[in-house]
C-alpha cells in the first residue's frame, strides 16, 4: 500500500475516532445535568415539601441514568486511548457523579420510609375511628447533622440512634444512606473511603465513634474554654448573655461526661497544661486511666525528677556559667566539660550587671553603659568631661587605671581606637586609598549592615530544609531561610534554573534595607513549597528571581554539641549548624501559614526553637569562640551615575562606518589582500572592480 494511503487512512480513523468521543461527550454531559437536576431537587425538597412526590419518582430513574452514565463514560475513554491522549480523562467525574446519585437516593429513601411509616400509624385510627373526619398530620423529625466538632458528637449519636439506628423494620442499607447524608465537613472525610454496601454500616459506624466519641479530649477542651473565658469589662446584656451562654453549655457537656472525680480532673487538666511538651508526651503513652486526677500527674513528675537525678542532667553539665571579670561589664564564659571525644568550647561575652558596684552616675543597679543620664541626657562631651573629673578609663570606664593602661581588647566599633564607642567624637574617616577602589562604571550599595562586633555571638537565622516542585512534577530539597522582615519571597537564579521555573519579566524595582534598589531582579517565579518530612500542606510561593540572597547561614559552622542540645526536636533545618548556601526566602508573605505560635526555650544562651508546619525552627544568638563578621542582608551592586551616563551617550553615537564604506578603503583592502611581488621585485596589484 503506498505511503499516501496510509497516511490518509489514519487521517480518516482519527477523524473517526473524534467523532465518536465529541458524540459520547456531548450524551454523557446531558447524562450528568439530568441526574445534576435530581439531586437539587432533593436539596429543595427539604424546604419545600410539595416536590417530595416529584422526587421519589424522579429518584428511580437514577439507576438508569448511571449505567447510561458509565456506558458513555468507558467510551470517551476508549476514544482517548484510541488517540493517544488519555491523560484528557477526568478520574475525578465519576465518583462526583456517584456521590450525587447516592445522596439523592439517601433523601429519597428518608422521605419514602417516613410516609410509610406514618401510612402504618394512621391506618388503624381511620379504620376504627369514625367520629373524626380528618387527621392532622405532624411535621416530619428532621434527622440531625454532624460537621465532625466533637462539643457536638454526643448530640447526634444520641439522636441519629433514637430516629434511625433503633427503628425496627430498617434496613442496613438505608441506615447507611441516612448516616451518608447525615455528616458533612470532616465527618464525611473520616468514611469517605469505605465502601457504600449493607455490610458497611456497623464499620462506618464504628470509624464514626472511634474518631469523634473522645470523652477525655473534650472534657479538657471544655475546661480549656473555661479557664480562657474573656472577663466581662462591663454589666451589659450582651456580655452577661455570653457568660451564661459560655459557662452553662461548658458544665452541662462536663456533667454529661460522668467523669468520676470532677474536681480532681480540673485541677489535673491545670497543672497539666504547665508541663513541658515532652512530659505531657511521656505521661500520655503511660496514661493511667481515662480521666487521671491531679495525684497522678504530681506521682509521675516525681517520678521523671528521681529519673532525671539518677542518670544526671545532660544538658546542665553541657553549658556551665561561672564570673571571669569582676568589673563594671562582666564576662560570662560557656564552657563544655572536658572530654576526649568532644575538645570543642564554646566562650561567650556578655556584659550583665555587676554585683558588687552599681552606677557611678546615678547610683542605679546597672553600668554605665546602660545608665540612661549618661547615654541618652548627656553629650559626647560632657560624658568626656565627667569622664576625666571622676578618672574613669575613657576604654572600660574602670577606676582602677587609665586608658593607656587599660588590657582591655574592645575598641570603639565606629574608629577602631582604644575609647569607648559613647565617647566617640570624629566622624569617620574616609577610606585609604590602599583599600581597593570601586570600579568606575559601578558603586557598591549597601543593604546590609557588616561590622566587626565586640560580643562573639554568632545569631542564628530560621532556616529549613523544604520540598520545592520543579518542572517536571519532582520533589527536589532546597534550603530556605524564613524571614518575617520581608515583604516577598525570593529565589536565586541558580535554584529557579536548577528546577526549570519559568520566570515571568518583571521591571518594578525592589528595594532593601535603607531604601537602597535591588536592580538586578531577572523576573518573578511561581512554584508549590511543602515540608521536606510530609506531604501536606502545599504553599503556593510567587518568588521573586535574584541572583544572589545572602551569605552561607550561618557565617561559620557551629560544633557538633550546640546541635545535640535540640536532639529531642523535629528540626526543620537538621544541619542548621553547618554552614550552607540558602536557595530560597520566605518572606511575611508566608509567615503566618507557616509559624503556628508555639515556641521552646532551653537556655538563654541559646536560640529559641520555634513551631512550623514545616518543623521546629531556631532563632536566635549563640555564643562563639570566633569574632565573625556580621551581616544582616546582602551587598548588592547598582551601577553608577556616571556609568549610566557613559553607556546611554554610547547608545546615541551611530555605528562606526566599516573601513570598506569609502572608496579609498576598498583600495585599500585590495592591496592588502590581494598583491602579489614579482621575481623582479615590482608590486602588482589588481584594479577595483
Amino acid at each position: 500500500m503506498p505511503y499516501n494511503d496510509v497516511g490518509r487512512d489514519n487521517a480518516t480513523e482519527k477523524s473517526r475516532q473524534e467523532r465518536c468521543m465529541t458524540r459520547a461527550i456531548t450524551k454523557r454531559t446531558t447524562i450528568i445535568a439530568s441526574i445534576r437536576a435530581i439531586h437539587a431537587l432533593s436539596l429543595r425538597a427539604d424546604k419545600e415539601p410539595g416536590l417530595i412526590p416529584e422526587l421519589l419518582i424522579s429518584v428511580d430513574g437514577l439507576d438508569a441514568l448511571w449505567s447510561d452514565f458509565n456506558v458513555e463514560d468507558n467510551a470517551v475513554l476508549d476514544c482517548l486511548i484510541e488517540l493517544d491522549v488519555v491523560v484528557d480523562y477526568s478520574p475525578d467525574l465519576v465518583p462526583e457523579v456517584r456521590g450525587l446519585v447516592n445522596a439523592a437516593k439517601a433523601v429519597a429513601a428518608l422521605y419514602r420510609t417516613a410516609t410509610n411509616v406514618d401510612h402504618v400509624h394512621t391506618t388503624p385510627i381511620e379504620s376504627n375511628t369514625h367520629t373524626h373526619a380528618s387527621l392532622s398530620r405532624l411535621p416530619e423529625i428532621p434527622l440531625p447533622q454532624f460537621n465532625g466538632n466533637l462539643h457536638n458528637w454526643a448530640t447526634f449519636r444520641d439522636r441519629f440512634t433514637a430516629l434511625v439506628d433503633t427503628r425496627p423494620g430498617l434496613a442496613k442499607i438505608d441506615k447507611l444512606y441516612y448516616l451518608i447524608g447525615c455528616v458533612k465537613d470532616s465527618a464525611a472525610d473520616a468514611i469517605r473511603g469505605i465502601p457504600v454496601s449493607a455490610d458497611n454500616y456497623e464499620l462506618v459506624w464504628n470509624t464514626l465513634s472511634n474518631r469523634f466519641d473522645r470523652p477525655r479530649l473534650l472534657a479538657t477542651s471544655l475546661i480549656e474554654k473555661l479557664l480562657s473565658a474573656p472577663a466581662s469589662h462591663q454589666e451589659s446584656l450582651t456580655d452577661l448573655n455570653n457568660f451564661v451562654k459560655v459557662f452553662e453549655e461548658s458544665i452541662a457537656l462536663l456533667n454529661s461526661l460522668q467523669i468520676p472525680d470532677l474536681g480532681s480532673f480540673i485541677l489535673f487538666s491545670i497543672a497539666f497544661r504547665c508541663l513541658p511538651v515532652m512530659s505531657r508526651k511521656l505521661f500520655e503513652s503511660s496514661l493511667p486511666s481515662t480521666y487521671p486526677s491531679v495525684d497522678d500527674v504530681l506521682e509521675f513528675v516525681r517520678s521523671r525528677i528521681s529519673i532525671l537525678e539518677n542518670v544526671g542532667d545532660a544538658r546542665k553539665t553541657c553549658y556551665q556559667s561561672k564570673p571571669t571579670n569582676p568589673g563594671g561589664n562582666q564576662l560570662h564564659s560557656l564552657k563544655v566539660p572536658a572530654k576526649k571525644s568532644y575538645p570543642t568550647t564554646l566562650i561567650t561575652l556578655k556584659p550583665s550587671i555587676s554585683e558588687n558596684n552599681s552606677c557611678p552616675c546615678c547610683k542605679g543597679s546597672h553600668n554605665l553603659a546602660s545608665c540612661p543620664q549618661f547615654r541618652d541626657a548627656w553629650s559626647v562631651s560632657e560624658r568626656c568631661n565627667w569622664m576625666r573629673d571622676n578618672r574613669l578609663c575613657f576604654n572600660c570606664f574602670s577606676s582602677k587605671h587609665w586608658s593607656n593602661r587599660c588590657f582591655s581588647k574592645a575598641r570603639c566599633s565606629i574608629c577602631s581606637r582604644k575609647h569607648h564607642v559613647l565617647l566617640h567624637t570624629h566622624e569617620l574617616k574616609t577610606a585609604p586609598s590602599g583599600v581597593g577602589a570601586l570600579p568606575t562604571d559601578a558603586a557598591l550599595c549597601m543593604s546590609a549592615l557588616s561590622s566587626h562586633s565586640d560580643d562573639p555571638l554568632t545569631v542564628l537565622l530560621g532556616t529549613a530544609l523544604v520540598h520545592v516542585c520543579d518542572r517536571s512534577g519532582t520533589w527536589q530539597v532546597v534550603r530556605a531561610l524564613i524571614d518575617s522582615a520581608s515583604q516577598i519571597s525570593a529565589i536565586t537564579l541558580s535554584c529557579s534554573q536548577r528546577l526549570g521555573l519559568r520566570c515571568a519579566p518583571w521591571t518594578t524595582p525592589v528595594s532593601g534595607l535603607a531604601g537602597t534598589p535591588i536592580l538586578d531582579v531577572r523576573g518573578i517565579a511561581t512554584c508549590k513549597v511543602r515540608p521536606k518530612f510530609a506531604s501536606e500542606p502545599e504553599l503556593t510561593v510567587k518568588a521573586w528571581v535574584l541572583s544572589t540572597l545572602t551569605s552561607d547561614m550561618p557565617r561559620q559552622s557551629l560544633p557538633q554539641n550546640v546541635k545535640d542540645q535540640y536532639s529531642n526536636f523535629a528540626l526543620a533545618d537538621p544541619s542548621f549548624h553547618v554552614s550552607s548556601p540558602i536557595d530560597m526566602l520566605l518572606g511575611a508573605d508566608l509567615f503566618p501559614s507557616i509559624m503556628d505560635g508555639r515556641k521552646e526555650k532551653i537556655y538563654d544562651s541559646l536560640p529559641v526553637a520555634f513551631s512550623s508546619i514545616i518543623g521546629w525552627v531556631l532563632i536566635g544568638s549563640i555564643p562563639h569562640s570566633v569574632c565573625s563578621r556580621l551581616s544582616s542582608l546582602p551587598v548588592s551592586l547598582t551601577v553608577s551615575l556616571e556609568g549610566l551616563m557613559n553607556k546611554f551617550w554610547h547608545i546615541e553615537e551611530p555605528t562606526p562606518a566599516p573601513p570598506t564604506f569609502t572608496e579609498d578603503g576598498r583600495c585599500v583592502e585590495i592591496f592588502i589582500n590581494e598583491f602579489q611581488r614579482t621575481s623582479t621585485g615590482r608590486f602588482v596589484v589588481p584594479l577595483p572592480t
